[in-house]
């Protein structure tokens, strides 16, 4: 379920933003799906390029080019739909399916993987034809994978027999893309309820992207969606739907509920290289922004 529900101007994909955490010591842990779990702790697997340079899974915004739809081998992405993965560390998954925004768990060791059945917001999307069942295959698909490999700039997801189900490429920005957009912005601090910045430990993810209008992420529990307009350094943020996922963690709800909120306070931004600053309509600081995220 969303707690509200979002018109036409909504169906647009986006990117959101991760993070359930896990392992020792972490602020939020995902919900266990009834995955089969992996032996070993997550691990960083490199591949290596052509050019020997390494690549890792994480970190990278991949875009689907074909997937498993379950009536042929291979189905191409549909024309004016975009879906996309992003690995986090802390095995946490989250991207757009095409119409809805998504996350799940992950586990890696080696070149095995495993990938919890994924939570969506709940929009319907009537363009373009056909993008509601490529949504649907491609969460299923999610569940079948069983390994994963990299060669250069495409990913290859494949289901225990070794078929792949889903075949990726590296995402990349367009060029001439100026400020903000398109960018995601890992929050690094946030103003609580009583006036004080509040540090993100590196156990916890909260992101935000924006794109065309779209706000989208992840608010350390669940992901979000909503509307922005911006104007020579000013901006309004309405009209957010968010899952309702609970994470039994009263420190994690709380800080996503001031994420939130902050959000709709937000009245302006400042922008320098890397970083970004959301502030109200008194010049208070309400989220801390960077494009760096953390590798344990």
């Amino acid at each position: 379920m969303i707690s509200k529900r979002m018109g036409p101007a909504f169906i647009f994909t986006c990117m959101v933003l991760a993070a359930f955490i896990t392992g020792a010591g972490c602020i939020s842990q995902p919900t266990d799906q009834g995955n089969p779990s992996l032996t070993a702790t997550e691990s960083p697997t490199l591949t290596m390029q052509a050019t020997g340079a390494p690549v890792t899974l994480k970190g990278i915004t991949w875009e689907l080019v074909s997937y498993d739809s379950g009536r042929i081998a291979q189905e191409s992405v549909t024309l004016g739909s975009t879906v996309t993965a992003r690995f986090e560390p802390g095995g946490i998954l989250y991207g757009s399916s095409g119409c809805n925004q998504y996350f799940a768990s992950y586990e890696t060791k080696g070149s095995n993987l495993l990938i919890s059945a994924p939570q969506h917001t709940r929009l319907r999307c009537q363009s373009p034809p056909g993008v509601e069942s490529q949504e649907k295959a491609y969460l299923i698909d999610l569940e079948k994978v069983r390994t994963f490999s990299i060669d250069g700039d495409i990913l290859r997801l494949s289901d225990e027999t070794g078929r792949v189900v889903l075949l990726f490429r590296r995402g990349e920005i367009p060029p001439g893309i100026p400020g903000i957009s398109w960018k995601t912005w890992h929050l690094s601090s946030y103003r609580d309820n009583s006036g004080i910045v509040v540090g993100i430990p590196d156990t916890m993810v909260m992101t935000t992207r924006f794109l065309d209008g779209t706000i989208s992420g992840f608010s350390g529990c669940n992901c979000y969606l909503g509307q922005y307009q911006e104007d020579g350094g000013a901006m309004a943020i309405k009209d957010l739907v968010v899952t309702d996922m609970n994470c039994r963690n009263d420190t994690v709800m709380g800080a996503e509920r001031a994420f939130l909120n902050n959000l709709k306070g937000t009245t302006a931004y400042i922008q320098s290289d890397d970083k970004l600053l959301l502030v109200n309509d008194r010049g208070d600081s309400l989220l801390t922004y960077d494009t760096k995220a953390v590798f344990p």
